[in-house]
């Protein structure tokens, strides 16, 4: 329950969904009462580099992305207010202490903002939920040490932020029904990326040219850890992490056997990942000698997740609320790797090219802009 207070040392408990957890967050505040968030406009005085790259990402973006937008309105539509702290405990999480739910408070429409990441003290994901505390102090936590700047606020130093579990308060997540819609955290804690110690950070938070603090009189270091935060939107991300190769193509009796391979080469999670709607397409074309394309088959790399009475579910909407049943799952791995078989009828006397290609697809629903034009009545005259 979002009001229930009880008294507890050195911050704000908030439990947030783990990979057996519920879909909500239950808000549990201090003695001490609740956090002042701040502005992320306040950061971007002194880190204003960070700030650049978390403004144009989307954690800063959580809410007002039209593929969010379009999906939330239409789970709005279809049930009702109850939805609204099921999306915004991960795409608003302030709201969590500020029971914004109608998102009237600025705040709110900075979705991922600053002073919530960055007020983490403690989390512990053992439970059915994890269990995140926030500082309701004025220091700010993260993976380095106070700077000889550090006058603004209290520092401190905390091995959370260099952790993948911090990733897992969201990017881990159970529907009512108990189906892991996002899956992420456990696909990287099950792989090879876990055992060596590469952490989510290391992919989607690299270290690029930056100060930490910057403006007159400050310090300066000229590397930073990016804010930008790219992943499944990102196109340079996506086309690092998988790869294509045909292995063989031989000739058979009335045609021609290929076996085409895809690998998981650049991704330390399943690929895709996330909302189950994105899936990877292999296309595969046979061209004869004119460049001309003969035929064409592909395959499906995708997790599909059914209602209750196992419908497929298509929009983003049905699959987070009514999942219930994850009907097919052949993703690719970290690190592996599947061979594929095609077969096409060819003549012998011909030569082929086999051509085969790796898309990534998603296609969610989006809010489009249109002209309306209604008649509101005409009149005419003559002398």
């Amino acid at each position: 329950m979002r009001n229930l207070f009880v008294a507890i040392i050195a911050g704000m408990t908030i439990w947030m969904c783990a990979p057996e957890a519920r879909a909500q967050i239950d808000v549990v505040t201090s003695a001490g009462g609740k956090p002042g968030f701040i502005s992320s406009a306040n950061c971007a005085k002194c880190h204003l580099d960070i700030h650049t790259y978390w403004k144009d990402s989307l954690h800063a973006g959580a809410l007002s992305d039209n593929i969010f937008q379009a999906a939330f309105m239409l789970a709005l539509k279809e049930n009702g207010d109850g939805v609204r702290e099921i999306c915004l405990d991960c795409h608003a999480p302030t709201t969590t202490v500020t029971n914004d739910i109608m998102m009237k408070l600025p705040l709110t429409a900075e979705a991922i903002t600053c002073d919530f990441c960055h007020r983490i003290s403690s989390l512990n994901l053992e439970g059915k939920q994890a269990k995140v505390t926030l500082t309701t102090g004025a220091e700010k936590y993260g993976p380095l040490r106070a700077g000889k700047s550090a006058d603004s606020h209290p520092s401190v130093q905390s091995s959370l932020f260099i952790d993948s579990k911090i990733c897992a308060t969201c990017h881990q997540w159970n529907n009512p029904q108990g189906v892991a819609v996002f899956d992420t955290y456990r696909e990287w804690l099950n792989g090879p990326y876990a055992a060596k110690g590469v952490n989510c950070q290391s992919c989607h938070m690299p270290l690029v040219e930056g100060a930490i603090v910057t403006g007159k009189g400050r310090e300066e270091r000229q590397m930073i850890n990016s804010h930008n935060l790219s992943g499944g939107h990102s196109i340079v991300q996506v086309a690092s992490a998988g790869k294509v190769r045909v292995v063989s193509v031989s000739q058979v009796p009335g045609g021609l056997h290929a076996v085409v391979e895809v690998s998981n080469a650049g991704s330390g999670h399943m690929i895709p990942t996330g909302i189950p709607s994105r899936a990877l397409v292999l296309e595969v074309q046979l061209v004869d000698s004119k460049g001309v394309m003969v035929e064409s088959d592909e395959h499906k790399f995708e997790r599909v997740i059914l209602d209750k009475d196992h419908n497929p579910l298509t929009n983003d909407a049905d699959i987070i609320l009514n999942g219930a049943i994850v009907s097919k799952d052949n993703r690719i791995p970290p690190g592996g790797s599947v061979q594929i078989p095609f077969d096409f009828a060819a003549s012998p006397r011909q030569r082929y090219l086999v051509r085969a290609t790796l898309h990534y697809s998603y296609r969610p629903l989006l809010l489009k802009e249109e002209e309306i034009n209604i008649g509101m009545g005409s009149d005419s005259k003559s002398p």
